[in-house]
């Protein structure tokens, strides 16, 4: 018999927004197997009327972007909570939202129905797994200093005595923004 499976728990509110304090939500790296993030949510949740969970976190294997979403339906339950699982195959910033048809006015008189609400995009923060010629590097070993590249003049003249600066300062990686020609 395999090993088990770890799981992490996010329960989701009735509007769709992690029932968690801070609503923060950061993961470690991935693993091998893949660990799963299970969304809970209330089986008689307003979100399951005609809803759906929809997430950017790629399936295996396949390469992240960030407008593709994947959708699971939400079918309502009055016995059980709703597990998605959504196994973590890399790691990155990623989102996540609902959609669902929200509940009609109480009235005598039938309404049309109401099209679809969507809920507030939230993110998934999954750690990435750094290592240094084969040894595991922890987050916290980086001293990063993040550059806007287009305030850093011409290359290769101006650069010189900015990177001697930050250099000076024992910062052991720098960030810089994209670099786009003008």
């Amino acid at each position: 018999m395999g090993g088990a499976k770890q799981v992490y728990l996010l329960p989701l509110t009735d509007g769709g927004a992690p029932d968690i304090p801070g609503e923060y939500i950061y993961l470690p790296p991935p693993t091998t197997p893949a660990y799963v993030l299970r969304f809970v949510i209330e089986g008689t949740s307003s979100i399951c009327r005609e809803g759906s969970l929809w997430t950017n976190i790629p399936e295996e294997c396949a390469e992240f972007d960030r407008s593709k979403f994947r959708q699971f339906s939400l079918q309502p339950d009055f016995n059980k909570d709703i597990h998605i699982d959504v196994p973590i195959n890399q790691a990155g910033a990623f989102a996540f939202y609902t959609t669902y048809s929200p509940l009609p006015e109480f009235t005598a008189s039938s309404l049309p129905s109401q099209k679809q609400e969507k809920s507030e995009v939230h993110y998934v923060d999954v750690s990435p797994a750094l290592s240094l010629q084969g040894a595991d590097l922890p987050l916290d070993a980086l001293s990063i200093f993040s550059v806007i590249s287009k305030f850093m003049g011409k290359y290769p003249t101006d650069w010189d005595s900015h990177l001697r600066g930050i250099s000076q300062r024992n910062y052991n990686m720098i960030h810089f923004t994209p670099l786009m020609q003008r």
